[in-house]
């Protein structure tokens, strides 16, 4: 019901102020984006029912900057406990965990700039546990817990994820299957090729990405246009600096200051001035192709799902990760017209197309 009375939102609200010719064009405009989404899979067997159905972004809010800020107004709260784990480097990282009598575990991983805490990470968590999983919350190194090495994270460090997937296969029983946000699923996706071979990947049951960048290389030719270059670079940038400022410990090991690290003003300044030095790779190229998940994607033997709108700025899809999901049928790629970076959010604000398509994903295999 209230999906439906939300179609009549423009109507109420513009009507008086605009008239009836804006509110019919606003409409036109609406169910012109309202589609199907495209489906990228050489796997004709697999059920693309649930995937198919046509999404109705939420009427007052179907671009890509009202569909990302929506889920900041959401409150959700769930209990669960916090443990933390030291990898063999002797970083520190923090895990929450929600507990289930059951054999099905997943694993949950925040996009940059977020933690556990975030509400899509909460929202998931909450309808996964409701559908008996045990569910695990992984947070980056540093957030949520003090960074105790000058080895952070990077847009494909999949280190601590292993570390957590080869603690739950010591100390539970059952699957494990993999759930990420934006970076998150970057990590996850880079993850179930780069181990593809590996005997504890039995354990592994499948894998989810929602908005994730999957070629960074590409991404970073792109930050050499202007737009791109004061908006998502500059956003991304400043949010690293935070966190790096926030950790003495990383900029003093590269040998900067305090100032120094203020003056880098875009990520690829950050990257060349202190990621590469830390994890030690000799060129830009190297580390942006090494850790983009579209490298070892053809590797993928675990099933695999991909959703992406074409209107997010933050994780661009190109030919290279197009055919990649086209050579490997364990991988279906969504492609919505709509739904910004990790929104997809329709009339229905109580749920997201996303939360119905991961649920459904995982029901099927």
């Amino acid at each position: 019901m209230i999906k439906y009375f939300a179609l009549l939102l423009p109507l109420i609200l513009f009507y008086p102020f605009f008239g009836l010719p804006f509110v019919i064009f606003y409409y036109i405009v609406y169910f012109y984006n309202c589609r199907k989404p495209k489906i990228i899979s050489s796997n004709d067997s697999l059920d693309r029912q649930f995937l198919e159905k046509r999404f109705f972004p939420f009427i007052l809010g179907f671009n890509f900057v009202l569909q990302t800020l929506i889920d900041k107004f959401r409150f959700i709260k769930e209990k669960r406990n916090m443990f933390y784990l030291t990898n063999n480097d002797g970083g520190r990282f923090s895990v929450t965990v929600s507990e289930n009598e059951t054999l099905e575990n997943i694993i949950i991983i925040h996009g940059f700039a977020s933690s556990c805490d975030s509400t899509y990470v909460v929202n998931f968590e909450k309808k996964l546990k409701e559908n008996n999983y045990r569910v695990f919350c992984m947070n980056m190194r540093g957030v949520q817990c003090e960074l105790e090495t000058p080895e952070f994270f990077h847009i494909g460090y999949t280190k601590d994820l292993k570390f957590l997937i080869e603690y739950i296969i010591e100390n539970y029983q059952g699957n494990i299957s993999l759930l990420g946000f934006s970076l998150g699923g970057s990590w996850i996706t880079k993850f179930l090729g780069e181990y593809s071979d590996k005997n504890f990947m039995k354990r592994i049951k499948c894998g989810m990405a929602i908005s994730s960048p999957l070629d960074f290389h590409h991404i970073s030719k792109l930050e050499t246009n202007l737009l791109h270059k004061l908006t998502i670079n500059r956003i991304v940038a400043n949010k690293l600096k935070q966190f790096i400022l926030k950790y003495p410990i990383i900029y003093k090991h590269c040998n900067l200051s305090e100032n120094d690290v203020q003056n880098l003003s875009i990520t690829q300044d950050i990257d060349e001035n202190i990621t590469m030095k830390i994890f030690n790779y000799s060129t830009m190229e190297e580390y942006y192709i090494k850790n983009s998940a579209v490298t070892n994607m053809h590797l993928i033997n675990k099933p695999v799902l991909i959703i992406i709108s074409e209107d997010d700025m933050v994780s661009p899809l190109n030919k290279k990760i197009l055919k990649a999901c086209e050579n490997n049928k364990n991988i279906i790629l969504v492609i919505t017209k709509r739904g910004g970076h990790i929104g997809f959010y329709g009339n229905d604000l109580s749920q997201s197309y996303i939360e119905g398509a991961v649920l459904d994903f995982l029901k099927y295999h």
